[in-house]
């Protein structure tokens, strides 16, 4: 609950900040080692910040998709009934399916149900109301200014450098991450 209600307060404190211009304005930071994205073309060049019917139409097109998918419980109940979740999680049916062998043995488990608990259902209000609490409390707040010899502006510091935005960075921090869980999953097996 707590890793959703913190991504969800990111994504929601991002939209805030790209879509709505709440908050403060980002402060210049004296590092260098950060992309200033100059020499890129501004998408709205007004200055009363109307954005363009298709900067919000996507989004809201999609954030309610999402929200009728997931409160419609016979689209859940129909997503529980494929057969390929009972196979996944049984190791014999599971090989016997890939390895393509004949009368692959029946599955052991049964599909879950899929319906609504009161306690899903409060969780999920729980989580959504931390991540709107969390985003709200993001774009209101100042961040205070450290001094530079602290150890906590230099672990900011030492993280802003390594989320550079160039995508070299971002793809060896990816093959550094697939090799670490392939690593764990050797070590596991």
């Amino acid at each position: 609950m707590a890793a959703s209600a913190v991504t969800g307060a990111a994504v929601l404190r991002a939209g805030l900040r790209v879509f709505f211009g709440i908050g403060p304005a980002p402060r210049s930071r004296p590092d260098h080692e950060e992309t200033t994205g100059e020499g890129e073309e501004p998408e709205i060049r007004s200055p009363q910040r109307t954005l363009p019917p298709t900067m919000t139409m996507v989004p809201a097109v999609l954030l309610a998709l999402a929200g009728v998918s997931g409160c419609l419980p016979p689209l859940a109940h129909a997503l529980a009934l494929a057969h390929g979740a009972t196979d996944f999680t049984d190791p014999a049916r599971y090989a016997a399916t890939v390895l393509g062998q004949p009368g692959t043995p029946p599955a052991a488990g049964t599909v879950p149900a899929a319906e609504w608990t009161g306690t899903a259902v409060l969780l999920g209000l729980l989580s959504t109301g931390l991540a709107i609490a969390l985003a709200t409390t993001a774009v209101r707040r100042r961040t205070p200014t450290l001094p530079a010899h602290h150890p906590l502006a230099r672990t900011v510091r030492g993280l802003r450098r390594l989320h550079s935005g160039r995508l070299g960075d971002y793809l060896a921090w990816l093959i550094l991450g697939i090799a670490v869980l392939c690593a764990a999953i050797t070590a596991q097996s």
